[in-house]
C-alpha cells in the first residue's frame, strides 16, 4: 500500500454498509483495525508527518450535507497543514484526502489513530458549542 500513495483502495461489498465488515471497536479498548485500514492509517500518518513541522493540532468537524455524514479532520502545525474529509455510510474506499468508510465510528476511530500516531493535540470545531458565549 505504501508504494501506492494517492491511489484508492476500494473494498466492494454486495450489501449495505450496516452488514459490511468493519474494524473491531469496543469500549474496553479491545480494538483491531482491518488490515487495509491499518495500512491506510500508517501511510496517512507518514504523509502528514512529512507535510507538517512542529507540534500538531488536530481539529474535528462532524457535519451533514445533503443527507450524507462527514468528518472533516484538519491537522495544523507551526509549518504546514494536512486535511482529510471522511465520508461515512459508504463501502470502504481509502484514498489520500476523502476516505469513504462504513460509519461514523470508523471515521472517528481512524482519525483518532492518526492523531495518536502524530501525538497531536485534538480539538473539536468551535461551531459545535451549544452556548456560543465566550468561555471565561
Amino acid at each position: 500500500f505504501g508504494d501506492h500513495i494517492g491511489e484508492a483502495i476500494h473494498i466492494e461489498q454486495s450489501c449495505c454498509a450496516d452488514s459490511m465488515e468493519v474494524s473491531r471497536l469496543d469500549m474496553n479498548g479491545n480494538n483491531s483495525y482491518l488490515e487495509h485500514v491499518e495500512m491506510w492509517i500508517e501511510d496517512i500518518s507518514n504523509q502528514a508527518r512529512l507535510a507538517i513541522k512542529g507540534q500538531i493540532t488536530a481539529c474535528l468537524h462532524p457535519y451533514r450535507f445533503k443527507g450524507d455524514e462527514y468528518l472533516a479532520f484538519d491537522l495544523d502545525g507551526a509549518e504546514g497543514s494536512f486535511s482529510l474529509t471522511f465520508m461515512a455510510g459508504q463501502p470502504y474506499e481509502l484514498n489520500d484526502i476523502t476516505p469513504y468508510v462504513p460509519d461514523m465510528s470508523e471515521a472517528l476511530a481512524m482519525a483518532a489513530a492518526v492523531a495518536l500516531r502524530l501525538d497531536a493535540l485534538v480539538k473539536f470545531s468551535p461551531g459545535l458549542r451549544v452556548d456560543r458565549h465566550e468561555t471565561l
